[in-house]
């Protein structure tokens, strides 16, 4: 994949320290909110997208990896991105939701 993306701002370093607060947003929507997770960026075309278009994601739902406290629910992108998507929405859903329940609920 190629990145197209520049340094990171401290605007992005905000966001991404924002978003790891929020825990993973495919955990909040099944009722567990606040699951530390990764920076997912999203992409198009195998393309990064930039810092801004980013959600968080635990190690489950990003890439598989089964969680230690033992919570590992629903499919994970990285393993099944039909599934998930069909559970959880595309990411530039989840996206728009991560933004708006950010200014919601700032951490």
């Amino acid at each position: 994949m190629r990145r197209a993306i520049g340094n990171m701002t401290k605007a992005d370093r905000a966001r991404f320290a924002r978003l790891q607060l929020f825990g993973c947003i495919a955990c909040r929507l099944l009722d567990q909110p606040g699951t530390p997770g990764d920076i997912h960026h999203l992409t198009d075309c195998g393309q990064q997208l930039g810092h801004e278009a980013t959600i968080c994601l635990c190690p489950y739902h990003h890439r598989g990896y089964p969680s230690s406290e033992g919570w590992c629910k629903g499919p994970s992108l990285a393993d099944n991105k039909t599934a998930f998507v069909h559970t959880f929405g595309t990411e530039k859903q989840l996206l728009a939701i991560s933004n708006t329940l950010m200014d919601i609920h700032p951490c």
